[in-house]
């Protein structure tokens, strides 16, 4: 071989892509770069006359001592074997190792190159254990294998993520290797430019403990583990339970990605086993990237550790074969001579175009370039090998040949078509890929169009969601009606509709919200104006010409439309109509059909969620009203008063103002009763409390005391004021109050004490104790009238 050719042949094993080194009595004497990589040592630390045993798993040392035993005392064969590494830090890696002799300046010794194999055998035991979760990866896998760049494919695995977990956001985390810190490097559903600019050391914080230690981790509440500095922007940002996982590349943990949601959610085992699959896609990307950027900067090695290369390498000179290494005699059989006189006859059949092509292309680009093919060695069998090519140059800059790496890939290829098996195992299952590059195209044309229907249905379940949480916070029903107009102006856009509610009647419906066109002039419609009320169902029209039209519609233009009665628990509460113009479409009958569906079931779940909410909130509304009304008058109860008149006390007190008390009591109340019967003495305090709400302030609180006794609570008045509204009182119940019996008219009369806050006592209750005694002195004075209360001396 040239001269010329050794300064390359010495870079190619120093940027060698596995590990190479020398070792004598099982002591290190060479190791290059890639080596003390594997093992996590610096090179000078390889080098300081480190035992090989080091480097081996007590448990696999007597295996691989045997092996390297063996082969010191054969003179004719290589050593193959494969054993459990130790790196610096402790961790166990996968090596398969090959040995051969060869000569230095202190005699012989052995060569030894070394691949990390561990990637390998953890995904002999993904594959078989994930199988389920094989579509996902399968997917995203095909969509990265397209001409695409490393931000690109990132960013698929994090819509991936998103969009598998129907989380609110996804995003990874990388380390800038030239600052040392942790920053966001892809992400979907940030909100906020503060947490997206958010930059930490690397190994600080959740990230670091994840990133650092290789376990992913479940977060509940995602605050509690932040140090106060960054505790703000991620509750702004609104996080709050999610899953993290590392992104590692063989030894390397070079990032984490995360899933989050703005709500709490309990996040499963599995979910983070899932995650952690997509985080090894993401690792995948970041190392394939990494091995092209390597491979395109390799170069030559030593010619010396070159001739004890365990791989082919093959050199062409002026379109010859001018060197062989004595691997590849080794691999392949044949010899310089052999290949020189048959020129290229290791090419399988069909295999001199692609090598022709590749070294056209090196030539071309001046530079690295790589392939994978298949090779014929001596006895004619095929072996899967990766070539690797680089220009060789003569001193004034001028192309002189090449230099042809080529690396067994035999094992590899069979782990792929182990995918591969796996992978027409799941086409044949979903029965939607086939090997056609159509076909191909057309799956991911549907994988697209599914994907945006997937979105429409996570932001259809989002708004249902929301209207439900809205509907929750609802006090009155008339709140619930602006909500759903809302929410259906959102789900349904390019539609108009409306809400009918039924009234107490049960035979008119009245219309309470409406979106798009107005609803019709008349804003009130029969029951039997409905198909959907009279059926009790769902009642849809695809094609008003031929099928039953609602009254309550206007068929005068070409529309589909669906109405829904809104039903719970076997009684109909109302209904909503929607509808769409279809005067101008231009959809087939199968997509206007697949509409209408999507129309129905998205209207069917909206009327579900809305009529539990109307139902629950008119249940809510008449157990308030039951807890603070006397059912008889309709009035407040006692309790009620009681809270009402310390609140009322309490807010005199700040503004410094009077506040009214009257106590009333019909007279002769028992009497009455005797003579008439306690039908006619619930008619007077029916009539009693019915006249009490018309003849009051909107401020006052009227109530019921108890038995024939009303109280009334009267803020920001003086003691006059409350004395003449008594008077007012007292007259008008005479009229308010007669009842005809037996042909007979009874008149009725009440007696009213009053008193004020603060000048009949310092408390709520003293006042209240004051317009008593003064209702008690009106009864005693002769009934029917009213009297002062007296300021306590």
């Amino acid at each position: 071989m040239s001269s010329a050719c050794e300064p390359r042949f010495r870079t190619m094993i120093e940027k060698s892509a596995f590990g190479v080194f020398l070792a004598k009595a099982g002591v290190l004497t060479y190791a290059n770069p890639k080596m003390a990589e594997i093992f996590g040592y610096s090179l000078d630390e390889m080098m300081a006359q480190k035992h090989v045993r080091e480097l081996v798993l007590d448990a696999d040392w007597p295996a691989v001592e045997q092996h390297f035993t063996r082969f010191a005392v054969s003179s004719g064969e290589s050593i193959n074997c494969h054993f459990r590494g130790r790196t610096k830090s402790g961790e166990v890696i996968y090596v398969a190792v090959h040995g051969a002799r060869t000569e230095d300046a202190d005699g012989a010794c052995v060569v030894y190159s070394l691949l990390d194999v561990t990637p390998l055998i953890e995904a002999q035991g993904l594959v078989e254990k994930e199988l389920t979760k094989f579509q996902v990866l399968y997917d995203l896998a095909l969509a990265m294998t397209a001409d695409r760049g490393l931000e690109e494919n990132l960013s698929m695995v994090v819509e991936k993520s998103r969009q598998l977990f129907r989380t609110d956001t996804a995003f990874t985390v990388l380390k800038d290797d030239r600052t040392g810190e942790a920053a966001i490097h892809t992400e979907s559903g940030i909100k906020t430019e503060a947490f997206r600019s958010l930059r930490t050391p690397f190994g600080e914080g959740l990230g670091g403990k994840v990133a650092l230690t290789g376990k992913g981790q479940i977060l509940q509440d995602y605050s509690e583990s932040l140090s106060p500095s960054i505790r703000q922007i991620v509750r702004e940002e609104g996080l709050v339970s999610g899953v993290a996982v590392p992104i590692q590349t063989q030894q390397e943990n070079v990032g984490v990605l995360y899933i989050f949601n703005r709500s709490r959610t309990s996040f499963t085992k599995e979910d983070l086993d899932t995650l952690s699959l997509l985080g090894n896609l993401a690792a995948v990307e970041i190392t394939r990237k990494r091995t092209e950027d390597a491979m395109r900067e390799g170069e030559q090695r030593y010619r010396s550790v070159m001739e004890a290369v365990p791989d082919p390498i093959v050199v062409y000179m002026g379109g010859k074969i001018t060197y062989l290494n004595p691997a590849f005699t080794r691999v392949f059989g044949w010899t310089l001579e052999e290949l020189s006189s048959r020129n290229q006859n290791y090419l399988p059949s069909g295999r001199r175009p692609d090598t022709e092509e590749m070294l056209e292309t090196v030539t071309r680009q001046a530079g690295f370039y790589g392939f994978e093919t298949r090779r014929k060695n001596k006895s004619g069998e095929l072996i899967d090998i990766h070539v690797s090519a680089e220009l060789l140059r003569g001193r004034d800059g001028s192309v002189v040949g090449s230099v042809i790496a080529l690396q067994d890939i035999t094992e590899r290829k069979r782990a792929e078509e182990e995918v591969e098996t796996y992978k027409k195992r799941l086409e044949e299952l979903l029965r939607k890929r086939t090997a056609e590059a159509a076909e191909l195209a057309e799956a991911n044309k549907k994988l697209s169009l599914a994907v945006k229907e997937q979105e429409q249905r996570t932001r259809e379940l989002t708004l249902l969601h929301h209207m439900g949480e809205l509907l929750q916070a609802c006090r009155k029903e008339h709140e619930t009606f602006k909500i759903v107009g809302s929410i259906c102006t959102q789900l349904f856009p390019a539609t108009s509709g409306y809400l009918c509610i039924l009234d107490e009647s049960r035979t008119s419906l009245e219309i309470v919200a409406w979106w798009g066109d107005p609803p019709p002039a008349d804003a009130n419609m029969g029951f039997d104006h409905c198909w959907a009320l009279r059926l009790g169902k769902v009642h849809s029209v695809e094609d008003p010409s031929v099928e039953l039209v609602c009254l309550h519609v206007d068929a005068a233009k070409d529309f589909m439309s669906v109405c829904t009665p809104v039903t719970a628990q076997g009684e109909v509460l109302g209904m909503l109509h929607v509808r769409w113009n279809t005067e101008k479409s231009t959809q087939s009958d199968e997509s206007r059909r697949s509409t209408m569906q999507s129309v129905r079931g998205l209207v069917v779940r909206l009327v579900e969620h809305y009529a539990l909410s109307l139902v629950t909130l008119r249940l809510r509304e008449s157990l308030t009203r039951q807890s603070i009304r006397d059912p008889l008058t309709g009035l407040f109860n006692r309790r009620y008063m009681e809270e009402s008149l310390e609140r009322e006390v309490r807010r005199a007190e700040r503004r410094a103002t009077s506040l009214g008390i009257m106590m009333l009591d019909v007279d002769r109340f028992k009497d009455f009763n005797d003579l008439l019967g306690h039908e006619a003495g619930d008619i007077v305090l029916r009539r009693l409390g019915s006249y009490l709400s018309r003849n009051i302030r909107g401020e006052d609180i009227a109530c019921r005391y108890g038995g024939e006794e009303f109280t009334v609570i009267m803020p920001d008045a003086t003691m006059e004021d409350v004395l003449r509204r008594a008077e007012n009182i007292r007259e008008g119940a005479k009229e308010e109050l007669k009842i005809s019996h037996g042909g007979k008219i009874y008149g009725v009369t009440i007696s009213i004490g009053v008193a004020a806050f603060p000048e009949h006592g310092p408390s709520a209750q003293d006042a209240l104790v004051a317009a008593d005694a003064a209702l008690y002195r009106a009864k005693a004075d002769g009934r029917d009238r009213v009297a002062s209360a007296l300021i306590a001396t």
